[in-house]
């Protein structure tokens, strides 16, 4: 938030002092006219080319608040790079274990619906994963994939069927 204000802050203080020079223009060829030291002409043509003056001002503001934001972005970027390389640095070293026995997930009859809802997002799922084996879930959107992920982590408990884990009863994170 910090970071906006001192944008805008910025911003305005290049429109503000772009204005500051329009007018400082402005009332100098008006007193010019005035004092018969310049002719109308030139008054119209300074106030022409005050009406294309103003919006470049407005664009250099608006540029750099846009630069800024891009300098910072980049930033962020950049520290999650560095961040995620020390991290795959570290991750190298570490192992991880299979289950010794089993880790046979099954799921028997699996439907579900979410509350209030009278439309099966699954229905009658039977699926087994077995160790070390990797399952790729794919569809078109809105088939289901994420539920079924959700159902099987735990997160989501079924509306009807069961999820067995080793062959014992897997009940979902809820309870």
């Amino acid at each position: 938030m910090d970071l906006q204000k001192k944008f805008h802050t910025n911003n305005l203080f290049i429109n503000g002092f772009g204005f500051l020079l329009v007018g400082v223009f402005f009332v100098s060829t008006s007193i010019s006219v005035y004092n018969s030291e310049a002719s109308i002409g030139a008054f119209a043509g300074l106030v022409s080319f005050l009406a294309q003056l103003t919006p470049m001002i407005n664009n250099v503001g608006s540029t750099l608040k846009s630069f800024n934001i891009n300098k910072n972005n980049i930033n962020e970027l950049l520290s999650f790079y560095q961040e995620y390389e020390t991290n795959r640095m570290y991750a190298k070293n570490v192992k991880i274990q299979q289950p010794s026995s089993g880790g046979l997930i099954r799921l028997e009859n699996v439907s579900f619906m979410f509350p209030n809802s009278e439309k099966y997002i699954l229905h009658n799922v039977n699926l087994e994963i077995h160790p070390g084996e990797t399952l790729a879930i794919v569809g078109l959107i809105g088939a289901g994939k994420t539920t079924l992920a959700n159902i099987i982590a735990g997160f989501y408990e079924p509306t009807e069927g069961r999820i067995y884990i080793n062959g014992v009863d897997y009940p979902p994170l809820s309870e």
